[in-house]
């Protein structure tokens, strides 16, 4: 006879008629186009936002939006406590992040920056690896950046913070196999700064060996991709057009 503990994790698992996926930084537009992408592949979400808010009424599954300051590693910790036990994730994806410039001397913005580009990213990775989950197996899928083997100018924290996100999938990876793969995508350029003048775009499209610059489809690709195999864990594909060759 089943244990009463294991007999509602049971229950549920029946209940559940398809799989949920936590996006962080649900509200930008990568992240808006990754929510999207997995609800029309049929993947309940949560979609975590904080500043921006973001319309649940876009997605065609079951959907709810949580807010949370990532800077705060204790409203992380509340997030997942609070998640309803019949949308347990099986599925995070890390999309949370910033962008912008910071000089050396700036301690505050450099430590945003961490704060919510890597450091979120493990703290919520840890989370989700706590969840009493249903499924036998998970993924975790980091966003990092081309910055993180090429690094911007003038974007030092960026880039930095990225490549601690490379890093931070690797030991993630070792950490919580076999039960979670963690994986990371890092997107070449897709939207451009704002103040970005048409010689300095024609300047960074010559390093690109694709000729073009990247679109939200290539990298929602590359996550359904990784989220169709069990057997992939630990690795970096960068969905740049070639510009980290």
């Amino acid at each position: 006879m089943l244990a009463k503990s294991n007999l509602i994790i049971y229950i549920l698992a029946m209940i559940k008629a398809s799989k949920t996926a936590l996006i962080t930084g649900a509200s930008g537009k990568l992240g808006r186009a990754i929510a999207i992408s997995l609800s029309q592949a049929g993947y309940n979400c949560i979609c975590h936002y904080f500043h921006n808010s973001f319309d649940i009424k876009k997605l065609s599954t079951k959907a709810i939006a949580v807010k949370c300051d990532f800077r705060d590693a204790g409203q992380i910790k509340k997030m997942f406590q609070n998640i309803p036990q019949d949308m347990l994730p099986e599925v995070l994806i890390n999309s949370a992040g910033v962008f912008f410039p910071t000089d050396f001397d700036d301690v505050d913005s450099i430590r945003k920056t961490f704060d919510i580009n890597a450091i979120s990213a493990i703290l919520a990775s840890k989370c989700f690896a706590d969840l009493q989950s249903v499924s036998q197996f998970r993924h975790i899928v980091n966003v990092a950046g081309i910055s993180a083997v090429k690094p911007w100018l003038g974007y030092c924290a960026y880039s930095a913070s990225k490549a601690a996100m490379v890093a931070a999938t690797k030991s993630l990876a070792l950490k919580y196999a076999p039960d979670i793969a963690v994986n990371a995508v890092c997107p070449g350029i897709i939207d451009m700064p704002d103040d970005f003048t048409v010689e300095q775009k024609e300047q960074l499209l010559a390093k690109i060996p694709a000729r073009r610059f990247g679109c939200y489809d290539d990298i929602t690709s590359a996550i359904l991709f990784l989220l169709q195999s069990n057997y992939i864990t630990g690795q970096i594909i960068n969905i740049d057009g070639g510009r980290a060759m």
